[in-house]
């Protein structure tokens, strides 16, 4: 499985795609709405994992225009971002 990863944290990226390499799927590590949007365009992605918060847009809008330019895959969000009570 070919899976796009767009993460603005380099560690976390990192990590993420070390545990899918490491299950047998070829991974794609970008940092931002924009690059996610040509790694998807250039075809050939089964999955999209994503951050809410980028850099250049938010994780809603890049879904949008992953949809929007005919992209059918899952795309998954996945955060840092919790809370503790």
């Amino acid at each position: 499985m070919r899976v796009v990863i767009v993460d603005p944290r380099p560690i976390t990226g990192e990590v993420l795609r070390y545990v899918l390499a490491e299950a047998g799927h070829e991974v794609i590590l970008v940092q931002s709405g924009a690059a996610a949007i040509r790694a998807v365009v250039d075809g050939g992605v089964d999955a999209v994992l994503l951050e809410a918060q980028l850099p250049d847009l938010d994780g809603w809008e890049l879904c949008k225009e992953l949809r929007g330019r005919r992209y059918t895959g899952p795309l998954i969000f996945v955060s840092e971002q919790g809370s503790t009570r």
